[in-house]
């Protein structure tokens, strides 16, 4: 009870104070168990601990108790150790991997021998959300050393996860104890409630993980996922906080906003568990709220995406108290409070799911032995997915399917469908009939109607669409599904190309084709590109080369080299690039290859925009972009530095959503000059309203407002439903694309999928030759968007790209680089990157677009 009365303590001057015995009533702990305060070198909430604080307790704790194992799961980006402490009777952590393994075997009808039910908590997936994480030590030493916890372990295996985000929470815990003084400062405005950018929110590349749960970009997703899948929890329960002027939240959220594939049990069980959530924190008298703003529908997220395979996923907000001691609507609120809740109702979690441990344990056994029948019901037999001219994207996409433990097979027959056709060694095939249904329907459907249109995260994310590949819907598969295929069955290596050939074709298809072009342009090689068709003789037979196409040559003095080979070796080894050797620069039709139409790509070495007014994760998915899949860092200069970097040192500057107003004038005309003297601008979403709002371009879009007409008076109760009509959900858009155009390299469709979530709204450039990429007059593919919305998308553009003197201004209406994982669009980005300086003047008469 030491960890518990040291909480109270903290605990006197709140509105909230309770003593030890009030917490836990008649709880008497093993003394042989350590306790946190006798760990750590404070009390319980009196600093925010570290990472590695929290993972040494749970060691110790793990040492010192015979109920708790400890677990590495992985490690972070930033190589923090990511941890899962397992918590149950002695008797249980005896034979644990055994109760594991009888556990997956009893949920898919192979063992009828039922083990206990298994919960699992997991805190702080957003870094500078603290009390969920500083409270995991207290519920780990509850657990292990409570004699009143003995019964509940009897029937339970809880896993703790101390820190979902331990590279974010380590940023967060080092502002707020720097900034913490003996005298606590509850004022909002101190500077230790507001930390300084990108924020302790998002991981290393300052991503929201909580968003990546589907998609698993990072290695802090692909650890915890995979975890997830080895024990296949009843109960998940993701702690979270919300805004200091709330009180405390828990599910079921709103009903009507759940996904429409979860089942009404899950909600239904979820209940029956809120209400030892009530319980707990009616004993405290501690206001809270269970069926409003927040819910269930994207299956990317930790509430959500375990009900999508028959286990309940809760989430918990807590009103943030952000660093120590803060004023708030409610009155002050000390994080000692904050933390309390949160142990509180991890308490009621693991009571809940005991008392329902029948109903969840049958719940799960059902939904995951009755993937058949839901799949017969579906009336598809599999889903087709992949392109040839797209073997690294269609790779990639079955890797995300194999981390989420769903079954990929090989093609072996050629299936057509919708006058498509899918052949061995290009596609591969995705059977519906397996335990993951579920999952596979969300991550194929495209769903256009929905019973709320009102969302608290995106309406649509169908995969393939992200990764711009066809698919289609197999009724009957017959007999062209093969072997199911492993992580080991992707690897692309291609044989290097023969030595001393003429010259070095890459074809820019290959979704890693901007990696091999940064190898070479790092190692001094210069780089052409194609700008028109031609047929090449390569390896003694004529091929056809598409716009793009990258040309080595040797007879240039600094690529006639022997490391030349090397690098192309590499990057037809490690990038599974093939890299043609073209035996005469003589074409049999189209450009020669000493053509002036080949174009020498000059190394980009750009900026990134960073720091205050920048939003964290539109930028930091470009650092990711570049950084771990291009190898091309870019220089990351704040807002506050950029007005005295010297332009002239780098080749392009990126602006993605963010606010810059903050530059003067004088700056802005910096910036244009730089431009007009080769420079190339590239923006995404408010940062291409920006450059429209200070002249780098004629002004001809509009932002989404509509017109100053006056409107007719309507009731204050409609807001929700009218601001519904204007909203766009995160859907799944339509685009015509000119595939002649630089931007458009790489693409042989004339149109494709993008993600669309904001509401600047592009007018295509009066000259015609500018607008590569317009969104289609009925554009809407997957997800919600109002209908005032569709009509103003209708036909805008999606991107302009403008020739600005001697530079280029390209604007994004959207982010083409969404979450790290639309692949699809990702090259758009990077076209503007590397041939953004190939772009030539287009000049029409009457239309001057220059500055």
């Amino acid at each position: 009870m030491r960890a518990l009365l040291a909480l109270s303590l903290l605990l006197v001057s709140s509105a909230h104070a309770l003593t030890a015995e009030d917490l836990v009533s008649d709880a008497t702990y093993d003394p042989n168990v350590v306790a946190p305060e006798d760990f750590l070198p404070h009390e319980m909430a009196e600093r925010h601990l570290r990472h590695d604080q929290i993972v040494a307790y749970m060691r110790a704790l793990a040492d010192s108790s015979d109920r708790a194992l400890l677990l590495s799961t992985g490690r972070t980006h930033e190589f923090r150790e990511q941890t899962l402490l397992v918590v149950s009777h002695p008797d249980n952590i005896a034979r644990i991997d055994e109760i594991r393994e009888n556990h997956i075997a009893y949920l898919h009808g192979e063992s009828d021998q039922r083990g206990p039910v298994i919960v699992w908590l997991g805190y702080g997936i957003h870094g500078n959300e603290p009390s969920a994480s500083n409270s995991s030590p207290l519920a780990a030493y509850h657990f292990a050393a409570a004699e009143s916890a003995e019964s509940w372990l009897r029937n339970a295996i809880v896993l703790i996860e101390p820190a979902m985000n331990p590279d974010g929470m380590g940023r967060f815990a080092h502002w707020v104890n720097t900034h913490k003084g003996y005298s606590p400062m509850a004022d909002p405005v101190n500077r230790e409630h507001n930390e300084g950018w990108p924020g302790g929110r998002f991981n290393h590349y300052w991503f929201d993980l909580n968003r990546d749960w589907l998609p698993v970009v990072h290695e802090e997703s692909r650890n915890r996922v995979r975890a997830f899948q080895d024990w296949r929890p009843h109960v998940f329960a993701d702690f979270h906080e919300m805004g200091s002027n709330s009180t405390y939240f828990f599910q079921p959220g709103v009903p009507e906003r759940k996904n429409p594939l979860t089942p009404t049990r899950n909600v239904e069980l979820t209940t029956g568990i809120a209400k030892f959530h009530a319980r707990a924190l009616d004993e405290v008298n501690q206001l809270y709220f269970s069926e409003e703003v927040f819910d269930d529908f994207y299956y990317g997220k930790g509430s959500t995406y375990p009900d999508a395979q028959g286990s309940v996923g809760i989430l918990f907000e807590q009103a943030s108290v952000r660093g120590h001691l803060r004023q708030s609507r409610n009155g002050t609120m000390d994080f000692a409070w904050a933390v309390r809740n949160q142990f509180l109702t991890s308490l009621s979690t693991v009571e809940g799911a005991v008392a329902l441990g029948t109903e969840l344990r049958q719940f799960q056994r059902d939904w995951v032995t009755g993937a058949s029948e839901r799949a017969k019901d579906s009336g598809i037999e599999a889903w087709v997915f992949g392109a040839g001219l797209a073997p690294y994207r269609t790779r990639a996409l079955a890797d995300i399917f194999l981390q989420h433990r769903i079954e990929v097979r090989e093609l072996t027959e050629t299936v057509s469908v919708d006058g498509r056709s899918y052949e061995p060694g290009e596609a591969f095939i995705v059977p519906v009939d397996q335990p993951q249904t579920t999952l596979i329907q969300a991550m194929f459907e495209t769903r256009t109607s929905f019973e709320d249109s009102t969302f608290y995260d995106v309406s649509a994310w169908t995969m393939p669409h992200a990764f711009d590949l066809p698919f289609g819907e197999v009724r009957r598969l017959g007999r062209a599904a093969g072997e199911a295929i492993t992580e080991s069955d992707l690897d692309l290596a291609m044989p290097a190309p023969r030595q001393g050939a003429y010259a070095y074709l890459i074809e820019w298809d290959h979704y890693l084709a901007p990696k091999a072009l940064a190898r070479l342009q790092q190692s001094g090689i210069q780089v052409r590109v194609a700008t028109s068709p031609f047929t090449a003789i390569v390896e003694g037979n004529a091929r056809e080369f598409y716009r793009g196409t990258l040309l080595v040559a040797r007879g240039i003095a600094r690529n006639d080299r022997p490391e030349l080979e090397a690098i192309l070796a590499t990057i037809a080894n490690e990038d599974g690039i093939r890299v043609w050797a073209a035996d005469t620069g003589l074409t049999p039709s189209g450009i020669d290859l000493g053509s002036g139409s080949f174009r020498v790509l000059e190394r980009v070495n750009p900026i990134l925009v960073t720091g205050d007014g920048v939003f964290p994760p539109d930028a930091g998915e470009v650092w990711h972009l570049l950084d771990t899949r291009v190898g091309l860092a870019p220089v990351m200069v704040d807002t506050t530095r950029l007005p005295r970097v010297d332009l002239d040192d780098y080749t392009h500057l990126i602006l993605v959503r963010g606010s810059y107003s903050r530059w003067s004038d004088d700056v802005v005309e910096r910036i244009k000059a730089w431009v007009r003297g080769g420079g190339v601008l590239i923006t995404t979403k408010s940062g291409s309203e920006w450059a429209t709002e200070k002249g780098f371009v004629a002004s001809n879009e509009s932002k989404g407002n509509g017109d100053d007409e006056p409107m007719a008076p309507r009731a204050y109760g409609d807001f929700s439903d009218d601001f519904s009509k204007t909203v766009i959900g995160g859907a799944l858009v339509r685009a015509t694309v000119d595939t002649t155009h630089p931007l458009a390299y790489g693409y042989r469709e004339d149109e494709m999928v993008l993600f669309r979530n904001g509401t600047l709204f592009l007018e295509p450039s009066k000259n015609p030759y500018e607008t590569p990429l317009r969104y289609t007059d009925d554009p809407l593919v997957a997800g919600y968007i109002g209908d005032e919305r569709r009509d103003q998308l209708a036909g805008s553009a999606a991107i302009i790209a403008q020739r600005v003197g001697g530079g280029a201004v390209i604007r994004f209406a959207d982010n083409p680089n969404f979450r790290g994982f639309w692949f699809g669009t990702n090259k758009l980005f990077l076209n503007a990157l590397f041939f953004g300086e190939i772009l030539s003047p287009t000049p029409v008469p009457d239309t001057d677009s220059r500055l």
